[in-house]
Formats: structure tokens, sequence, C-alpha cells
């Protein structure tokens, strides 16, 4: 397997740290400086998944911690992606002791009907369920590990040069290396909860939701005069068993009506199955269900890396909705969190969702981007049918499809 480690000047002879800059492409001698101590290596899938331990620590130092790119993602991606397809990259300190992790970006290698049969590298892992893209960063090093990833998978040989990134961090393209382009597609604000540790969680929602907050404690005391609410965390096996209820709930729903839900789609229940059961086997996840005498009402996912916690699905019982059991829900999510302390949440929300809908009151400018390492004609050719794409999603949004 190829390893190329990124040293900057060193392997530069006897050449300023400037010129060096100007040859290798660096934006700047600083960025030369923090890259030449950088190694960035493509780990076997496999190996990968036996890198929990130092995983969380790099998650535990990223300020987008992302367990989509976690040793447990990709154990559950296995079972539905060939090994050679999965490209995992690891950046790591070099002359620190003990060589830390400082960057970890999981790629997939694909060809569809938007890339026109072109292959192309895909991140997240699986973007029907999977709403992260971005590399984990260590926040000290992140400007420097994202442009060695970058370069390191540009040099690999018989990889595509073109990455398909659904959920792209708008303020990264700043940190491409020079020759790198990104476009960008669907523009969206994500909610985002950034809690104020000095804050208790009630204090946070009331200042998060602003004139809403009153309104939702009148329907959370009106859904407990119709019966006992019962308001749990379930973790581990626990977690895993209660899948099953989430099945059921969202099939109840429009989604179920529609033919989308879970229950009609039995390889992504698997997959998601398996997600779950990974990650609960770490205890980075965490089922939330409000029941009503027993029965569930609403049931949301959240998977955890680092300090962070993404919502990763939810479904909640429509014949409820005049107690708004997904934003029950959301609150219950956020006085958990804050009773952990670790009271940051990504929403996970996608494009055409008013984020306005949400609870936080935090945004994370997002997008689907194309990023073009160098792909020449095949990559225009993919851009062309991702760019259609987007004009069809646009046309079916503007007509309420």
């Amino acid at each position: 397997m190829t390893d190329l480690t990124h040293r900057g000047a060193r392997d530069a002879g006897s050449i300023s740290r400037g010129d060096a800059a100007n040859l290798l492409g660096f934006r700047d001698v600083a960025t030369v400086r923090s890259a030449e101590a950088i190694e960035v290596q493509r780990v076997p899938a496999a190996a990968y998944s036996d890198w929990g331990a130092a995983f969380g620590s790099l998650a535990a130092r990223a300020d987008s911690p992302n367990p989509f790119m976690s040793p447990a993602s990709v154990k559950a991606a296995r079972l539905f992606v060939r090994d050679d397809d999965l490209v995992v990259l690891a950046a790591r300190s070099a002359d620190a002791l003990g060589r830390p992790l400082i960057g970890v970006w999981v790629l997939r290698r694909m060809r569809d009907l938007w890339s026109l049969g072109v292959e192309v590298l895909q991140t997240p892992l699986t973007p029907k369920y999977d709403c992260q893209s971005a590399p984990v960063l260590d926040r000290e090093h992140a400007e420097a590990a994202l442009d060695a990833l970058m370069r390191h998978l540009r040099s690999l040989p018989g990889l595509p040069r073109l990455i398909r990134a659904t959920s792209w961090p708008v303020a990264l393209a700043k940190g491409l290396p020079s020759g790198v382009r990104v476009t960008f597609a669907e523009r969206w604000s994500r909610a985002i909860l950034c809690g104020d540790a000095s804050m208790c969680g009630e204090e946070q929602l009331k200042a998060g939701m602003g004139g809403s907050y009153k309104k939702r404690l009148a329907q959370e005391r009106a859904l407990h005069r119709a019966g006992h609410v019962d308001v749990a965390s379930l973790r581990k096996a626990d977690a895993v068993a209660a899948f099953a209820d989430f099945v059921a709930l969202e099939h109840s729903g429009w989604k179920g009506k529609a033919g989308t839900s879970l229950a009609h789609l039995p390889s992504d229940a698997a997959y998601m199955r398996a997600t779950i059961e990974a990650h609960a086997a770490d205890d980075r996840l965490s089922v939330d269900v409000i029941r009503l005498d027993g029965v569930p009402v609403a049931i949301g996912l959240v998977v955890e890396a680092g300090e962070g916690s993404v919502f990763w699905k939810t479904a909640f019982d429509e014949r409820f909705s005049r107690f708004s059991p997904g934003v029950l829900l959301d609150m219950a999510v956020t006085r958990r969190l804050f009773r952990e302390g670790k009271p940051m949440l990504d929403s996970g929300m996608m494009e055409f969702t008013d984020p306005g809908q949400q609870i936080w009151a935090g945004r994370a400018p997002l997008a689907r981007a194309t990023i073009d390492l160098g792909s020449g004609a095949l990559g225009w050719l993919a851009g062309l049918g991702l760019r259609t794409r987007h004009r069809l999603r646009l046309l079916r949004h503007r007509r309420g499809g």
C-alpha cells in the first residue's frame, strides 16, 4: 500500500522554505513548517476496525468529531461495501511523542447515474443516511492536516481524482491545497447546538427557542395529562433492541404510506442496524425515547464522537402531532446532553429544510460539493452529471415534490 510522507522542506534539499512553498504548492511558509511534520497513510479497512481508541482520542481534540468517519461506521459499511472500495486515510504528527493521530478521512469509490458512470470518491460512505462529509481534524493542526490528506489522496495511483461530498462545511473550502477546486451545488444552514456549559439545559432551551419555548412547555404538560409519560435514553444492548421500535414507528407515518420507510427497504434497514450495533458496542450511541403509557411516541437515534453528537434519525407517532412529539424529543435530548456535560449537537438536517424549524440557534453553513483534485476530462463529465442532478433537485423542490 502506498504510504506517502509529507515532509515539506526536508525533501527540498538546500532551497529556502519560501522556495519550497512555491514548488510544493503550499499557500505559505507556515504551512510548509506544519506539513513537514505530518505523515499520511492509507489504512486497510479491516485494520482500521481496531483503531477505536485512537479515533476517540482524535475526536476529543476535533471541532467536528464526525462519527461517520469512525471505525464503528467503517465496520458497518464493510458488510455492504467491498474493502477495496473503502479509502481510509490517517494523518499523524511525525515529530510528536507517540505520533498522535491528527486527521482521519474515509471515502468510498463508486460510480452511478449521477456521475455518468465515471468513478468518484464519495463522502460520507452512505449519503442517504449519513450527514457529515468532513474529515476529523485535530483543531490545533486542522489546516495542515487537511492539506496533507488532500495531497496524499491526489498522489495515490489508481484512485479517482474527483470527490463528491454531500455535506461539506463551506468554511473548509479555504483550507484546500493549491490546484484543488471545489464547486458548490445546494447550500443550506444546518441548525446546531453549541451549548454554553455555564448554563443549564433549560436556560439554553429558553434562550434558543425564544417565543416558542412557552408553547412547547404547554404541549409537554398536555402530553403528561394524556397519560403516563416516560423519557428514556437507551444504550448498548437496550439501544440495539429499540431499533425495532424505531422501524415500526417510522413505518406508521408518512414514510410508510409513501413506501420509503425502512420496513420497505430491508437492505437499508440492515445497514442501519449494523451501524447501530457497531456504535452501541463502543457505547457511542443513544436511542432517546418518549413513551406514553408504555408506547413510543417519539424515538431519536443519536450518534456520538468525542464531546459531540449527531441527531442521526428521528421518528414520531403522527397521531400525537398536536403535542409536537418530535420537538419535545429534541428538548429531551438537549436536556440530557447538558446533564452529561456534552452540550454539542449537530441536528443532521439536510438541504431544503428550514433551520428555523429546529430548536437550536447555532448555524453551520454546508453545501453539496464537488472537489476536483485534478481529474481532467473525466472529472468534467462527472461534474456535468452532478450539476444536472442539482438542477433537477431544485426543480422538484420548487414544484413541491
